[in-house]
This record gives C-alpha cells, structure tokens and sequence, in this order.
C-alpha cells in the first residue's frame, strides 16, 4: 500500500497571519534564511486543488491523500468531496506530539521532520508540496523500486571548491589513464550529493524515523518556525542516507520545474508548449504562481485543468 502526503497552508487567513507577524516580532533571530518569512511561502493560489485532483487523475493506485495543516481546510473540501477522494485531514499537533512547544510553525523543514508520525500513514509515501502535480499517468514502480525509494535528484558537489578540483582531476586522469576512472576521482566522489528535485518524493517511512526520527535530532531541527541556515533539511538529508545504504534509483529527466525568477511570459507559453508535447516529463513543480505575471498564472492554470481532462492536441494546434 502507498499513500500520498500533501503538505498544504493557507497563508491569506487572517488567524494564520496573525500567528505570524507574531513569531516574526518577538525578536528572536534563528539566522533565518532569505526570504523565510516572505508571503510567497504561504501563499495558496489554488495549486493544492490541481494536486490532489491529478494525483487522483495520474495514480490511482494511491490509497489515501494526507494533507497536513495547521487547523485549516480548503474552502473547496467539501466533506463529500474529501471523502470521494478519500483525503483525510493532519493537524501539525498530531504529528508534533510531545514537541507541541514547536508550534506553530511556518517552516516546511520543520514540518517535514515529523511525518512519519502521521496516524495510520503506510510504510511507503509519496511527498507532495502544494505546488507539485503529476501531470501524466504513473505507477508504483515510478517511485518505488525493489521496495525502496526512487530519488529525483541531480548529483552535486559540497563545495565549489571540490567541484572544480574534481574536474581538474577528471581532465588529467582521463589524459593519464586514457578515460579510466583512477583513485583520485573515487576519491573526489565521496564529496557529492543528492541535490534533490522540485518534485514529489519517495519515502520510507520506518527508514525515515530512523534517520531523522531520534530525540537529540528533533530537539535540534524542530525549534525554528522559519527556515533557518543552521537547520537540517531532512527529506534531503534521509533521501541521501538511504541513497548512500541502498543504491536507490535515482532519476533527473522526468520532471520540470517553473519559477517566477526564471520564466518571463514568452518563456512560460515555450515551457508549456514544450510539456505539451514531451511525453518524458511525468510530474511538474510551479513555484510561487503568485509572483507569476496574471498572464502567465492564466497560461499554467489553463495547461493543468488541459492535463488533467483536456485534449492536449487541442491545446498543441
């Protein structure tokens, strides 16, 4: 059995902003991260309901939808609607437990940290943000394989540093050894990571107890309410151990990423044109549709509701 996990937040609620400004003012400075606390972070722009519609849609093989909040509900979710398809309500006090004291919270890490506490979560998860959406039919074997997880991720280096010796390296051994990989970059390899994807991820969950599950691990990761530099990603963190003990799969082509920074509206009708028409891409993360021109949001709103009952060669003509 697989479930979905969707972590989700109603940044426009006036309680929910209220909690905010509160934290923000009190004065206490966790080195917090560049836009921590911007309004970008928390807002909802209608995405959440494209993601659950089309992970109902794209894998139906998916038991039950858990969507984590902080004591809200979609507008939307009518009770007939979430029982149709079959999403049950998580209130961050039921998986913070005994580390209440952590709450509220507006920092996904945070969040993140302790979803393997979800009551009666199967042992194989798939990680939604609200902003991610399978946009082509998938299967079980999409994400998990031989039972452990498939990682979407590109591999990185550490350090600048170690990423520009590696390749010096690499151009010499392949002089000396006549394209032989030599010590020195078994060597440098040990300096990579998983740098993973804008997507929906992979979990197991028992591993993921295991790994970023221990006392003094959430006493440390658990106090900041926003994004901190000091603090551990664990999805990233857990996905790598479990890459590093397992060998897991990892893919870096079935999926895309569109953000504000990096999508004028001449590149954002390219980009959907494009995954119109590529049958590799899988799944699709948008980040920040608010920031997006009005434009734009209209252009990706148009692409997701074709996607999920449209005619795509309708939409390619």
């Amino acid at each position: 059995m697989i479930d979905a996990v969707v972590t989700w937040v109603d940044g426009h609620d006036p309680v929910h902003i209220r909690k905010r400004q509160k934290y923000l003012d009190s004065g206490v400075d966790y080195s917090y991260t560049d836009q921590a606390a911007d309004d970008c972070r928390f807002s909802d722009t209608g995405e959440l309901w494209f993601c659950i519609h089309l992970i109902r849609k794209n894998a139906p093989w998916i038991e039950t939808i858990y969507l984590v909040t902080d004591d809200q509900r979609p507008h939307w979710l009518t009770e007939t609607l979430q029982a149709r398809l079959n999403v049950k309500l998580v209130d961050h006090r039921e998986i913070f437990k005994q580390y209440s004291y952590c709450l509220p919270t507006f920092n996904s890490n945070t969040i993140e940290n302790v979803l393997f506490n979800i009551p009666g979560v199967s042992d194989q998860v798939v990680y939604f943000n609200d902003d991610c959406f399978l946009l082509r039919r998938t299967f079980p074997e999409d994400f998990f394989c031989s039972g452990r997880p498939v990682i979407r991720a590109r591999r990185d280096f550490k350090n600048l540093h170690v990423y520009k010796l590696a390749n010096r390296i690499r151009f010499w051994e392949r002089r000396a050894y006549t394209g032989r990989k030599g010590g020195l970059s078994r060597l440098a390899s040990k300096f990579f990571f998983l740098n993973l994807a804008h997507a929906p991820h992979a979990l197991d969950v028992t591993e993921m107890r295991r790994i970023v599950g221990s006392e003094d691990f959430l006493t440390q990761n658990l106090i900041y309410r926003f994004r901190a530099k000091r603090q551990i990603a664990p999805i990233s963190y857990a996905l790598n151990v479990m890459a590093t003990r397992y060998r897991c799969r990892t893919i870096n082509s079935d999926w895309a990423y569109m953000s504000p920074a990096n999508c004028s509206p001449v590149q954002t009708a390219k980009a959907i044109k494009t995954l119109y028409a590529s049958d590799e891409v899988k799944m699709l993360c948008v980040q920040s549709l608010n920031e997006f021109d009005r434009d734009s949001q209209a252009q990706i709103k148009k692409m997701l509701t074709v996607f999920l009952d449209g005619d795509r060669t309708q939409a390619l003509a």
